[in-house]
């Protein structure tokens, strides 16, 4: 009899412990800017982004970062892109530095104004074995930012 009491006290704390376990927490995908934009040469910028994603429902995850200075179609216009392919997906946040080249135009990136969208994209096979990504947060396109020299 003591046995079964053993027994039954055993299985009633680990279901209490099992009733007051930590859930693996879950954090909505987000992504923002995280400080100065700064010019670090005269065709390379750095943009700081803090961004959250979870470990599950993804194969990879990445952020892509375009930036754009000035008025199209003059010679002081320029347009960058830079990613990180590379994320921390637990649900916490994280800091990157996204180094953004100039990749059109022939000027370079001057402190003021500029405009920036972010994107942070989940991929994942399908089924059928093909790659499927989709946008899960995004800074939008046309966000005005400031350059400021590093």
């Amino acid at each position: 009899m003591a046995t079964g009491r053993r027994l039954i006290a055993v299985a009633a704390t680990a279901v209490a412990l099992l009733l007051v376990a930590p859930a693996v927490a879950q954090a909505e995908p987000s992504i923002s800017l995280a400080g100065d934009v700064t010019i670090q040469k005269p065709r390379l910028l750095t943009v700081p982004l803090e961004a959250t994603c979870d470990p599950v429902g993804q194969e990879t995850a990445f952020i892509v970062v375009t930036v754009t200075q000035g008025t199209p179609q003059t010679a002081r216009y320029v347009e960058g892109q830079g990613d990180v392919l590379t994320l921390t997906c637990d649900s916490a946040p994280h800091t990157y530095g996204v180094a953004i080249p100039v990749t059109f135009g022939r000027g370079v990136w001057r402190r003021g104004e500029a405009s920036l969208t972010a994107i942070l994209s989940y991929c994942f096979r399908a089924e059928d074995g093909t790659l499927s990504c989709t946008t899960q947060a995004f800074i939008p396109a046309g966000t005005p930012i400031i350059l400021v020299r590093g």
